[in-house]
């Protein structure tokens, strides 16, 4: 079950890229959650925002244009059906999943 999230603008085809650039101040994390898989949600500026698929987190490197930044490479793409929206009736979809009393409805 995957356990990060990274924010990778899908390709037009629904695809992630094979790659995705992070700032350096996340290396820690990205340390974590190499060989493992990730979520991949495209940003809210994005026409299909939301959470839209899986992918394996299998490689950093570092970003040579740019040391603010490092390169996550993605493997194993699995897509959903359909993007799962970041908001659900104005809440984000995480509170949105919840009941009174906390539990995922």
């Amino acid at each position: 079950m995957p356990r990060t999230i990274i924010n990778a603008r899908p390709l037009p085809t629904g695809r992630p890229p094979e790659r995705v650039r992070l700032k350096r101040i996340h290396l820690e994390e990205a340390f974590d959650a190499l060989d493992t898989d990730v979520l991949l949600c495209a940003p809210r500026d994005d026409r299909s925002a939301g959470y839209y698929g899986i992918a394996r987190f299998t490689q950093l490197d570092p970003e040579l244009s740019d040391p603010n930044f490092m390169l996550v490479r993605l493997e194993e793409f699995l897509s959903f059906l359909r993007p799962v929206p970041l908001l659900h009736d104005g809440l984000p979809f995480e509170e949105a999943a919840q009941g009174n009393n906390g539990s995922l409805l």
